[in-house]
């Protein structure tokens, strides 16, 4: 359950980072035109808001499904349960950070471009929420690959890969926090959003080839039970 959503949401990530590609050098360098203005607001605006609107929707199935699993699995222990738990809520304030970053440019600031160039820290927050989602989910999941195999490599494999995208992850926030301007962010930055993405998405494919290998291996044979 986990899993797929909190990929769902480094999806909105995804879409607001590749819009700041085309964001003109810099919006003061520029000659202060309407077309300027116009370039700035549907790059930054734009890609905020389409990845606004996605977070909320996973947020939404994210609401429903953790409902739905503290009522249909009561028994199930505690760090289980403490794990959703701080999903939805790491999920929660990433929702919030976004939106109010999204009023920052487009209320207060809605005629004054030079606001679009920089970042607001609850942007950044964004990418710290993700990385800690990140690891709780995928550390639960290696944690689940070995106690399926009880195969200590395949636990250490999976947790290795956990900490390298966690340090990818960590240093893209911490640089982006340390300078919150667009242009410098894309610039120094790219790098290592592609390599955290890429490790990220290399953890996802392991943890789910291993799953379905390892389940597939524990059918029953009976329907009833399979089903």
């Amino acid at each position: 359950m986990i899993l797929p959503l909190a990929r769902s949401n480094k999806l909105s990530l995804c879409v607001a980072h590749l819009s700041f590609h085309f964001l003109p050098p810099s919006v003061s360098s520029l000659p202060f035109t309407m077309e300027t203005i116009n370039v700035t607001r549907v790059n930054i605006l734009g890609g905020s808001f389409f990845g606004s609107l996605l977070t909320a929707l996973c947020f939404g199935v994210l609401t429903i499904q953790t409902s739905r699993y503290y009522h249909a699995f009561p028994d199930d222990g505690r760090p289980v349960k403490l794990v959703v738990g701080l999903l939805w809520t790491l999920e929660a304030f990433q929702l919030a950070c976004c939106t109010w970053a999204l009023y920052h440019w487009s209320v207060p600031n809605h005629h004054n471009p030079l606001a679009l160039e920089w970042a607001t820290w609850e942007f950044s927050m964004y990418q710290n929420n993700m990385v800690c989602s990140s690891v709780a989910v995928q550390t639960f999941f290696a944690y689940c690959l070995y106690a399926l195999s009880t195969n200590l490599y395949i636990g250490v494999l999976v947790q290795l890969l956990v900490l390298l995208q966690f340090g990818f992850g960590a240093a893209l926030a911490i640089k982006g926090n340390m300078n919150l301007e667009f242009q410098v962010i894309v610039k120094e930055c790219t790098w290592l959003v592609v390599s955290w993405l890429a490790v990220q998405a290399t953890a996802d494919i392991v943890i789910a080839t291993c799953m379905c290998i390892l389940l597939r291996r524990r059918r029953t044979g009976f329907q009833k039970y399979v089903s």
